[in-house]
C-alpha cells in the first residue's frame, strides 16, 4: 500500500478509536479508491436519411411502438412509390465525425493505477467524392449514392440494383448512371440522369435516360411502357413499345408493333420489323419490313415529328405577328398624321403603339431567323435512306420528304419486294429505289411496285391523314 500523510492520519484515527472502545467492531475508511473513466471512440453519425442498411433497421425496431401504429394507420402506401434507394446530391450533408473523448486512470485502494479504456479516432478513409470540414461535417462533391465499407465512405455515380426493379426496390430515380442486373417488373419507373443498362427483361415499365441507354434482354411493354432516352439506346428487341431515342437506335432482332422515333438512325441490320411505325431523321436500316400476313407498318424517313411540330408553329405565328405588326403601324401612321397638339390621350396612343409595333417588328425578326435556322438544321440532320436487305412486304407505307420541298411523299408498296434494296432521293427530291446498296445500281420503276401519293394528294382509301401539317400538293413521284 502506498503510505501517504493521509493514509497514516486515517490509521491514527483507527488506532485511536479501537483503543477507546475495545472489543467493539468499528468501520474506517484507511484508503479509498477511484474508477478509472474509459475513453470514448470517435465514430461516424450519419444523418437519418443516409443510414447505412443495418443501421436503418436499428433505428426502425428501436421506435416506440405507439410511432409504428402512428404509420400504420396513414393513408394506403404507393408499394410502386417506395424507394430502397436514397440519392445523395452534390453538397448534402452525409454524415459528422464526432472525435473520441479520452479516457481518465484511475486508482486502487493500495494505490496502484487503474488503467483506462483509451479512446481511439473514428476510422475513416475516403476519396474526393466527399470531403471532411474541420467541424466533422463530410460532404458529397458529386451526385450519386452512399457507398459504406468500413473504414471506406465514397459517393459513387453508378447505384447497381443486384435483382429486379420491382416492389423491393420500388421506383428509382437517381442522378447518377443506373445498372440493373436482373430486369424491370410491370408499372415500375426508371430514371437515370446519366445512362441506364438493364442485363434482363423489362416488362411494361416506364424507362428514361439522359445519355444512353442499353437493354441487353429486350422489352416487351404489352403496349403501356415506354423508353426514352437523350443519346443513343442498345436493345435486342422491342415489343410493342414507344420509344424516343436522341440520336440513334441499334436494334439486334425484332421490332414488333413499336412507335419508335430516332433523332438520326434506326440501326437494325439483322432486325425483324413487323407492325408499328419506325421514324428516323437520316437512316433506317433492317432485314425485314412488314410480314406475310401484310399487318401495317409505316416506316418515316428524313423528318421528325418534335421539328415539324415546331416548324408548322413557326410557320402559323410569322403571320399573326406580322398582321399585328401591320396593324399597330397603321394605327401610328393615323395618329402621326393628326395635326397640331396631341391631346394626354392621343399621346398615352402614340407611346404605346410605338411601343407595339417596335416589339412586333422585333418579334418578327426573330421568329423569321429561328425559321430559318430550324430549317437550315432540319437540312443539315434529315436524309432518306432506307436499307432493306432481306425484304419488304407489300402493305408497308414510307412517308419522306420529297420534290418539291415541301410535299410529303406517301408511298406503299403494292408487290414484295427481294433485298438487298436502297431507297433514296435523288437532288431533285425524286425518289429512287435500287436493286443493291451501290449508287450505280440499277433502279427500279417505283410506280410498278408502290402506289405513290403525297399527304395533300393521297390516293383512294389511304388510311394516312391527308391533312398534316405542313404537307402541300406535289407532283407524282417518276
Amino acid at each position: 500500500m502506498l503510505i501517504s500523510p493521509e493514509v497514516r492520519e486515517l490509521v491514527k484515527v483507527a488506532v485511536a478509536t479501537a483503543t477507546r472502545s475495545p472489543g467493539v467492531l468499528h468501520d474506517v475508511v484507511i484508503a479509498r479508491g477511484l474508477a478509472p473513466v474509459h475513453g470514448t471512440h470517435g465514430r461516424i453519425s450519419f444523418a437519418p436519411e443516409f443510414l447505412p442498411g443495418t443501421q436503418r433497421a436499428e433505428a426502425a425496431a428501436a421506435q416506440p411502438d405507439s410511432a409504428k401504429d402512428v404509420a400504420g394507420s396513414a393513408e394506403a402506401v404507393n408499394h410502386y412509390a417506395r424507394s430502397a434507394f436514397t440519392p445523395v446530391l452534390r453538397g448534402a450533408i452525409i454524415a459528422r465525425v464526432e472525435p473520441s473523448v479520452e479516457g481518465v486512470d484511475g486508482r486502487d485502494v493500495t494505490g496502484r493505477t487503474l488503467a483506462c479504456k483509451r479512446a481511439t479516432e473514428a476510422p475513416l478513409n475516403h476519396d474526393d467524392s466527399v470531403s471532411v470540414g474541420p467541424d466533422g461535417a463530410i460532404v458529397a462533391l458529386q451526385n450519386g449514392i452512399l457507398s459504406w465499407r468500413p473504414p471506406l465512405l465514397r459517393v459513387i455515380d453508378t447505384l447497381e440494383v443486384d435483382g429486379f426493379v420491382d416492389f423491393s426496390t420500388g421506383h428509382i430515380d437517381f442522378p447518377g448512371s443506373v445498372l440493373i442486373h436482373r430486369g424491370v417488373r410491370d408499372l415500375f419507373k426508371v430514371h437515370a440522369d446519366r445512362s441506364l443498362a438493364v442485363r434482363g427483361l423489362v416488362e411494361a415499365a416506364e424507362l428514361s435516360a439522359a445519355l444512353d441507354t442499353s437493354i441487353s434482354g429486350g422489352m416487351a411493354a404489352k403496349r403501356t411502357g415506354s423508353l426514352q432516352t437523350g443519346r443513343d439506346l442498345r436493345a435486342n428487341y422491342l415489343n410493342n413499345v414507344r420509344v424516343r431515342v436522341g440520336r440513334d437506335a441499334s436494334i439486334e432482332s425484332e421490332l414488333i408493333n413499336c412507335d419508335l422515333v430516332a433523332g438520326r438512325s434506326i440501326i437494325a441490320p439483322r432486325c425483324v420489323m413487323a407492325g408499328g411505325s419506325a421514324c428516323a431523321g437520316s437512316l433506317i436500316d433492317l432485314r425485314t419490313a412488314g410480314s406475310e400476313s401484310r399487318v401495317a407498318t409505316q416506316l418515316c424517313l428524313g423528318t421528325l415529328p418534335e421539328l415539324a411540330a415546331l416548324r408548322t408553329a413557326l410557320r402559323s405565328l410569322l403571320p399573326e405577328v406580322q398582321t399585328r405588326q401591320s396593324a399597330a403601324a397603321e394605327q401610328l401612321a393615323q395618329l402621326k398624321s393628326v395635326k397640331g397638339k396631341l391631346s394626354p390621350r392621343q399621346a398615352e396612343s402614340l407611346t404605346e403603339l410605338e411601343f407595339e409595333a417596335a416589339s412586333a417588328s422585333s418579334l418578327c425578326d426573330r421568329l423569321d431567323a429561328a425559321g430559318r435556322n430550324l430549317e437550315d438544321f432540319i437540312a443539315r440532320r434529315t436524309r432518306v435512306e432506307l436499307i432493306v436487305r432481306d425484304r419488304i412486304f407489300s402493305g408497308v407505307t414510307l412517308r419522306c420528304p420529297g420534290a418539291p420541298f415541301e410535299a410529303t411523299w406517301l408511298v406503299q408498296f403494292t408487290t414484295d419486294l427481294k433485298g438487298p434494296l436502297r431507297i433514296t432521293t435523288d437532288d431533285r427530291g425524286r425518289l429512287i429505289i435500287r436493286e443493291s446498296l451501290a449508287d450505280d445500281s440499277e433502279a427500279i420503276d417505283l410506280a410498278k411496285v408502290a402506289k405513290v401519293g403525297t399527304e395533300a394528294a393521297p390516293w383512294a382509301g389511304n388510311p394516312i391523314s391527308a391533312t398534316a401539317a405542313g404537307s402541300q400538293s406535289g407532283r407524282a413521284a417518276a
